[in-house]
């Protein structure tokens, strides 16, 4: 059977993923200060971020649709 997302369920993801976002900035920015010594974990926490960038995009995404089609409806 296939279960079937809901908008709460894409929220509750992007909510997610937007709080992971903000951590990680939060870290770089901490780093940053220290960016001299600490050039390889700069390096990661921003490849970190540009990761969840995709994500983030994607379930607002599906939110809008699924807000669409349930305005059709």
């Amino acid at each position: 059977m296939i279960k079937r997302q809901s908008n709460m369920d894409y929220n509750q993801k992007r909510e997610r993923c937007g709080q992971y976002m903000e951590a990680l900035e939060e870290e770089r920015r901490k780093i940053h200060v220290f960016q001299r010594e600490l050039p390889l974990c700069l390096d990661l926490v921003n490849q970190g971020t540009y990761a969840y960038i995709p994500k983030l995009q994607y379930y607002t995404n599906k939110i809008t649709i699924l807000l669409i089609l349930y305005q059709q409806n």
